[in-house]
């Protein structure tokens, strides 16, 4: 999202180095500009769909993912592998969100009852599916070559995604994260 900041600073620079040279020795040039460029009162969206296949045993409790396949639009993929890199791991943090990362709260106060993810499980190399990520490129004229960001919607994506696999699966939605044994065990009571 700021990427376009970083081209109209590197604009900025032509002049003094046209007039001046390249920078030597201990010299530096120095220019900036904001990140948040103009859109002439247009948003800019990335899109993405999250398409996930789960196996759940309702004996006891346990999800695991067989298949995850998302399709993103962000623009231009300038560099495709760490584009694709960065959605595994929104992804991933998403599945961790959806299946086992939980903070308990008081609900009197909002006061943290836990001291984070510590106690609880996280996800280990044998939880993660492979994610087949898709792009579907469009050019975005206000980003910088035509890119939008990539990141954020792996991870907003998931939890629902996951979610859904698992009502289809279970035929019972589940209302609360993550989606835990003792919860599917609760459901199918």
């Amino acid at each position: 999202m700021t990427g376009i900041a970083v081209v109209e600073a590197r604009r900025r620079l032509e002049a003094p180095v046209a007039d001046r040279g390249m920078p030597t020795g201990s010299d530096v040039l120095v220019a900036s500009a904001t990140p948040t460029p103009t859109t002439d009162g247009m948003t800019r969206q990335c899109f993405g769909a999250h398409f996930v296949e789960v196996e759940v045993d309702t004996r006891i409790g346990s999800t695991k993912i067989l298949k995850y396949t998302t399709v993103h639009e962000s623009g231009r993929i300038i560099n495709p592998s760490t584009a694709r890199d960065q959605i595994r791991g929104a992804t991933i943090q998403g599945i961790g969100s959806a299946l086992y990362e939980d903070l308990l709260y008081d609900p009197q106060s909002g006061q943290p009852l836990t001291p984070g993810y510590y106690r609880g499980r996280h996800l280990t190399h044998k939880d993660i599916p492979d994610i087949d990520v898709h792009f579907i490129e469009v050019d975005d004229g206000y980003g910088p070559f035509g890119a939008k960001t990539a990141g954020e919607s792996g991870i907003i994506l998931a939890p629902a995604a996951v979610a859904n696999a698992v009502a289809n699966a279970i035929g019972k939605r589940m209302t609360s994260l993550p989606i835990t044994r003792d919860k599917i065990l609760g459901a199918m009571a």
